[in-house]
């Protein structure tokens, strides 16, 4: 708890430190639940760098979260030399602020991993597309996988890596599987997604992109043991029905989410998001009036938020469409017993998109941190953008706009305002409320540490809610 407090308080300054360019679009609150932008860096905003995140050369495509930072891999064109780095491909994670948007470090990632030597000389040659995804598991290790165009001759390579954020050093790094599978056809793996500790015990997935019969229509797991995978003995799983049913393949760069020991979300191409169990069996899917507006886009997760349940999954494509924003996600409150099928649509995010730059990677898996009573979306769209949003539950009785430009202040743990207001209320996390007063410019009682809402109505009638925290 005093790790979460932390994080809020520093994200909360560092926030109030720079100025940032926001999502200009302003979302009424549905229901007990508001969204906010925190920063917004895209091309319709202008202010994404041409290239992306990576070089002119470079590829940076998936993205994942650990302690409140962006991690996005990128991998680099091959260095030009001679001998042992001529044929070398440098990949690295970027290490962004999630409170901020601004890109703290960058770190090497081993050559070891997605290389090998000649078999006759000492020439270190790339195997495959290394950094083409990244996650982190359960037990917060940065998880690595390459791109393969085809299983059967070119090895998947999957690698663990214990990062320490703050020296932006790789401690540990264990390669869990290099494997290629005796395939008839061409297998091409784009993502891949974990579950469980992979220096430990846990499995990985991945589907088979593109659009081959009796191949892409399968995703493939591999269980792991004291961090190593069978990679002998991967399961093959026959997706037997697909959302629209017209659906056949996975298609291009298809995205898997594993969410039990026993239950995985799939969302390709052609496809929308969708639970299955490990027999390939349709558990639950989306309801057709809340399909994505578009297909060719994916990635899709699940969290608990106040002890309910909500998925974010991207909603739109970069096709330019006057009816649909591009490159956008929504967020729904799962319904009754975790139905997906029940789910109520709350928000489309971006209002306007992020951009319609065309690429064949899609979108990344969303990362979300829950804290408290708020949850920290963070998507990304390869060429388009990256952007941080804050999904929160309001108390019933504060659910209004922050429209007033009174100061909200913690001050030898009182709360002070920039001038006297017509009514101050204090909740606690959980909606109750903690003091009220009127015609006041401070609350005199002391508060005790935590995390706390101040809800204020000022003498010309507009109101604001802020969260604070005690220390």
């Amino acid at each position: 708890m005093k790790k979460q407090l932390l994080f809020v308080a520093v994200l909360f300054a560092a926030m109030a430190l720079q100025a940032q360019v926001k999502d200009p679009a302003v979302y009424a609150d549905v229901q007990t639940y508001r969204l906010e932008n925190l920063w917004m860096q895209s091309r319709n905003t202008s202010n994404f760098p041409a290239d992306g995140y990576g070089l002119a050369t470079g590829s940076a495509r998936g993205m994942a979260g650990k302690d409140g930072k962006i991690l996005i891999c990128r991998r680099d064109a091959a260095i030009g030399g001679t001998l042992i780095n001529k044929y070398i491909t440098p990949s690295v994670i970027l290490v962004y602020n999630g409170a901020t948007g601004v890109l703290e470090k960058t770190i090497a990632v081993p050559d070891s991993i997605f290389h090998q030597k000649d078999a006759v000389g000492d020439t270190l040659r790339t195997v495959g597309y290394p950094a083409n995804d990244i996650q982190v598991d359960a037990a917060g290790n940065v998880i690595l996988a390459s791109m393969t165009l085809n299983l059967a001759t070119t090895p998947f390579i999957v690698a663990a890596l214990k990062v320490d954020l703050t020296a932006g050093t790789v401690t540990e790094v264990k390669r869990v599987m290099k494997a290629t599978a005796p395939l008839a056809a061409t297998a091409r793996i784009d993502a891949f997604n974990v579950y469980g500790n992979l220096f430990g015990t846990g499995y990985f997935m991945a589907a088979i992109s593109g659009t081959a019969a009796g191949l892409s229509n399968f995703v493939y797991r591999w269980n792991v043991t004291n961090g190593v995978a069978d990679a002998d003995n991967y399961k093959e799983i026959e997706i037997k029905r697909y959302v629209p049913i017209a659906t056949k393949f996975n298609n291009t760069a298809p995205r898997v989410k594993p969410i039990t020991e026993t239950l995985f979300y799939l969302d390709g191409q052609d496809s929308y998001p969708t639970l299955y169990d490990m027999s390939g069996t349709v558990i639950d899917t989306i309801a057709k009036s809340n399909w994505p507006a578009t297909a060719g886009n994916n990635g899709v997760d699940e969290f608990v938020l106040g002890g309910k349940n909500f998925v974010v999954y991207s909603n739109a494509n970069t096709a330019p469409n006057p009816l649909v924003a591009p490159s956008s996600w929504a967020v729904g409150e799962l319904g009754a017993g975790q139905s997906l099928a029940a789910m109520t649509k709350l928000f489309v995010f971006p209002t306007a998109g992020m951009g319609t730059t065309s690429n064949p990677v899609r979108t990344a898996v969303p990362y979300i941190d829950v804290i408290g009573n708020d949850a920290y979306i963070y998507v990304y769209g390869f060429a388009n953008g990256l952007a941080a949003y804050k999904f929160s539950i309001v108390p019933a009785g504060v659910s209004t706009p922050n429209t007033s430009k009174v100061t909200i202040n913690v001050v030898n743990n009182q709360i002070q305002l920039s001038e006297s207001v017509a009514k101050l209320d204090i909740f606690n996390t959980t909606g109750q409320k903690f003091a009220s007063a009127k015609n006041v410019a401070a609350l005199g009682t002391k508060l005790g540490k935590g995390i706390y809402l101040v809800a204020i109505t000022d003498n010309n009638g507009d109101s604001k809610v802020q969260k604070v925290v005690v220390n």
